[in-house]
């Protein structure tokens, strides 16, 4: 059989316009894709709400579907495994989808603005760290330099947690309720590239120190030697 019938519109089109389903004898549901669509788009939240509630209702039977899924090995665990195991196959399907919906990413943005934002700004405030390193290592493209994956605790960690220029014992998110000092936004310690990225410096553990909030915006891209000498006349900075 190549050839379905739609229970909703009555169109017979191949078996590829219908969306799979387990509980059903051929495997596939009765109604094509666009019909599906169509109702989804006409009960938004339904089937959401039902499912939420179905789940509540019945804990043992979630129980018991999770636990045919890992015995069939397609639970999330192994799904997530075989996504590691096969990244360019991922990539792959999604250029593909993207290919097939090029205007789907733009109607949801328009229609769930709001809802994207929300999700991003505590997606942000809770990964700032995650967030700090895509904002370098984008800056490290834009500027044409290598860049290579380190974690900003292992920077601040080599330097003892204190400012590499002006020896200031700073302050992270981490530690700030056990920080003896006062914890200004000047003392904060941050990553800084001793050789700008705009100048040429690659973004790796090589090329960072410890750096408080002040130096780091004064040094901002300028010289090293340069800056150290406006900044410390009378003092030597070991670096």
């Amino acid at each position: 059989m190549t050839e379905k019938r739609c229970s909703k519109c009555g169109e017979v089109k191949v078996l590829s316009e219908f969306n799979k389903s387990a509980r059903a004898k051929d495997g596939l549901q009765s109604q094509c894709k666009g019909c599906d669509k169509r109702w989804r788009e006409e009960h938004p939240g339904h089937s959401s709400t039902y499912n939420k509630r179905w789940r509540e209702e019945h804990p043992e039977k979630v129980v018991a579907q999770e636990q045919r899924r890992l015995a069939r090995g397609t639970g999330p665990a192994q799904s997530k495994a075989w996504r590691e195991a096969n990244p360019g196959k991922v990539v792959a399907d999604h250029a593909r989808w993207r290919e097939a919906n090029p205007d789907y990413a733009k109607e949801y943005f328009a229609e769930n603005r709001e809802k994207i934002a929300a999700a991003r700004s505590i997606w942000r405030q809770k990964n700032r760290d995650k967030k700090a390193r895509y904002a370098r290592r984008r800056r490290a493209l834009k500027a044409g330099v290598p860049s290579e994956p380190y974690e900003r605790d292992a920077v601040l960690g080599f330097w003892d947690y204190e400012c590499a220029y002006c020896g200031t014992t700073g302050w992270t998110r981490a530690t700030k309720d056990n920080y003896n000092g006062e914890a200004t936004f000047a003392t904060r310690l941050t990553i800084d590239h001793i050789v700008a990225l705009e100048c040429g410096g690659p973004d790796n553990f090589d090329n960072v120190v410890a750096a408080c909030w002040s130096c780091n915006s004064s040094k901002n891209d300028r010289q090293l030697g340069e800056w150290i000498w406006e900044r410390f006349p009378q003092q030597e900075v070991a670096l």
